[in-house]
């Protein structure tokens, strides 16, 4: 620092709020953290006293040690942060979560554990009340960093893990819906897109076992779903392909045309997500193919891509923003509750008609 450069202006406290705004200190920590608890009026008067201080808000570290809390949630996904932002069904439940951050005044945190060295790292030291965890896989290097913490945990779309709450959706069931309103409308020659079933980036068919040995619960579920449907309609898990794709649209073109290059005469597919339901759409019309005069398409998720589609995409709705906030609501909140369930709906567009002839 030379010697002519101004000093640092001192940080402004709460006491120096109170003085300038000729209020009591605890008045000023009300307005903060209570502020039901003080009139407009005063409120008013300690806010524009804050900001000609220019006071910034509370120590994290401060606020940590005075009430236990830091006030932030975390949220920890299983892939990098531009899958947590680009992936509608993960943007929708982060929103969610956010959504009751804003309500109950607490900030959120994202932690990707692509990397999981760098997780590890950021998780055992992230200054936060609680973690989220979404999709994510039993590896034992971010869970034990995880449940070392000591912290409150809730477990989205994966199984449950012992001392964890969780939120679950009813993937199985809604499938097998997604696959009788295909049987229904007299489709038999029916073949499956399938998200990833374990984190090594393969594509291609899908073994029985492969399902099996899944470690993303939401993908097996809807699987096991599809198949116990087939299999109650006489169609044995033989003659219904199923193409494992990953979320690129080259992926998900190679996995359609697999499809009806192993199931002739092909009149249906049914995807596991939207996002695979809508490249499929893509790939159909650009060979020509009508959605649904030549081939019916249905998904699961519901994004709200799906509505705008052309033809609109028949889909299975799941709450994807409620399972944020009910996520969030049972790490702040849990009383004596262990799980949220959601069930499922079909959700008919103009993307499924009739198998044709």
């Amino acid at each position: 620092m030379t010697a002519d450069a101004p000093l640092p202006k001192p940080k402004a406290r709460l006491r120096d709020i109170a003085l300038a705004a000729g209020v009591a200190q605890g008045t000023v920590s009300n307005v903060f953290n209570h502020p039901e608890r003080v009139s407009d009026a005063i409120r008013g008067k300690v806010m524009a006293a804050a900001e000609a201080l220019g006071y910034q808000g509370a120590d994290p570290l401060a606020r940590m040690l005075r009430t236990g809390h830091i006030g932030t949630i975390a949220v920890v996904i299983p892939e990098g942060l531009g899958y947590a932002f680009g992936d509608p069904a993960a943007l929708a439940l982060i929103q969610g979560v956010a959504a009751v951050c804003d309500e109950t005044g607490r900030g959120i945190s994202v932690y990707a554990a692509a990397d999981v060295e760098a997780a590890r790292k950021a998780l055992a030291s992230a200054a936060v009340d609680g973690f989220i965890m979404y999709c994510m896989e039993e590896e034992p290097g971010v869970l034990d960093i995880i449940r070392g913490r000591g912290l409150p945990v809730v477990t989205v779309d994966q199984p449950l893990l012992e001392g964890c709450r969780t939120v679950t959706v009813a993937d199985r069931s809604g499938a097998a819906a997604a696959t009788r309103h295909l049987l229904g409308l007299g489709h038999r020659r029916i073949g499956v897109l399938s998200m990833e079933l374990m984190p090594d980036s393969r594509e291609g068919e899908v073994s029985l076992d492969r399902i099996h040995g899944s470690i993303y619960a939401a993908g097996q579920e809807r699987l096991f779903g599809i198949l116990d449907a087939a299999f109650a309609a006489d169609i044995p898990a033989a003659r219904l392909p199923i193409e494992e794709c990953l979320f690129d649209v080259e992926s998900i073109e190679r996995g359609t045309a697999r499809l009806l290059q192993r199931q002739p005469g092909l009149t249906a597919i049914l995807a596991t997500c939207d996002r695979l339901a809508l490249g499929a759409m893509g790939w159909l019309a650009r060979q020509g193919l009508a959605v649904p005069g030549d081939v019916s398409v249905i998904g699961f998720d519901d994004i709200p891509a799906a509505a705008t589609a052309t033809p609109p995409l028949t889909t299975i709705r799941q709450p994807l923003v409620g399972k944020g906030r009910a996520a969030a609501g049972l790490l702040i909140d849990p009383g004596d509750r262990r799980e949220i369930h959601f069930e499922t709906e079909l959700v008919l567009r103009g993307s499924t008609g009739p198998a044709k002839g």
